[in-house]
């Protein structure tokens, strides 16, 4: 019996030890993703800044290009990084998004990847086809290789970058029975990206070409209508697709207001180098107010705030 025991004590102590190292196992996992995470937020908006001032020293400013006519290397660079940036800017925020949600809610979030992606897939494929529901427009090639020979692969990753945090931003505002208001919220955060988005992107660059050019900066007004029906449609994907049962928790939310805020950076910035001043004003205090009217700003202790779950 004193044996029997024995060994009993020696399997459970075993056992303990072995749960505790695996404890401490998941810790340094997590620790590791969380510091990538951090770097990679850094590189995000360094990126972002970096790409506001090359474009105003050398897009705005080409004779400055001219002073650098030794160093060869930063010519070559220069070449290729207008195209390459931008889609560099894309890609890292999408791993960026990725390694936040496989931290918090594993694989889970997939489906709602694919719903995002295919819904503003459809919308650019219409767009680019029969001018319905942007206007007519068409894509260059600056941003990569296109699906059907319409819309750039980049497009719909672009779309999914910022539904995510839209979507959690107005959750956190309504939650329970609020849906169509979270809904309608997140439409709205998503929709005032392209404020400053489309003056940096088709009217100071030409990464796509409006058939018929509109009244700001060329953008036709019927777009930012087209752009809310689309991000309201990304919406209703992530709410029945997504693992998010309930409001996030204040430290997710701040996270997804510093990534929301980190990708308007470069289109609020080349407007703002290029003197864009009301696409500057626009792209800057709407974007504000909506986050305000969140109440992502003060992160003031609400009442449904509980953890979100995984579905």
């Amino acid at each position: 019996m004193e044996m029997f025991q024995e060994t009993v004590g020696i399997d459970s102590s075993r056992s303990a030890e072995d749960r505790r190292s695996g404890i401490r196992a998941v810790d340094r996992e997590q620790s590791i993703l969380n510091s990538a995470i951090r770097l990679l937020l850094v590189a995000y908006v360094a990126l972002g800044v970096v790409s506001m001032i090359g474009f105003g020293a050398f897009v705005l400013r080409p004779q400055n290009l001219a002073l650098l006519s030794n160093y060869e290397w930063i010519q070559s660079f220069y070449s290729i990084s207008f195209a390459i940036l931008a889609q560099f800017h894309i890609g890292l925020g999408f791993v960026l998004l990725s390694l936040v949600l496989v931290r918090d809610r594993s694989l889970s979030w997939l489906p709602m990847l694919v719903g995002v992606a295919l819904v503003t897939f459809l919308a650019e494929f219409l767009g680019t086809s029969t001018g319905l529901p942007f206007g007519a427009y068409s894509y260059s090639g600056l941003l990569g290789p296109k699906i059907l020979q319409h819309v750039p692969v980049l497009i719909p990753i672009s779309w999914f970058v910022m539904a995510v945090p839209a979507y959690l931003i107005a959750r956190h505002r309504f939650d329970g029975s609020g849906r169509a208001s979270r809904l309608i919220l997140g439409a709205a955060l998503l929709t005032s990206w392209d404020l400053s988005l489309d003056p940096a992107m088709s009217f100071l660059t030409s990464y796509w070409i409006w058939e018929q050019p509109g009244v700001f900066y060329g953008m036709p007004l019927i777009n930012l209508g087209g752009w809310f029906v689309t991000s309201l449609v990304a919406m209703m994907a992530i709410e029945w697709l997504g693992p998010f049962r309930s409001s996030p928790d204040t430290g997710v939310v701040r996270w997804m207001v510093v990534f929301y805020c980190a990708t308007l950076l470069l289109p609020v910035g080349l407007v703002g180098v290029a003197g864009l001043w009301p696409a500057l004003l626009l792209g800057t205090v709407v974007p504000l107010l909506l986050l305000w009217y969140s109440g992502s700003l003060s992160f003031a202790p609400q009442t449904n705030s509980a953890p979100a779950t995984t579905s």
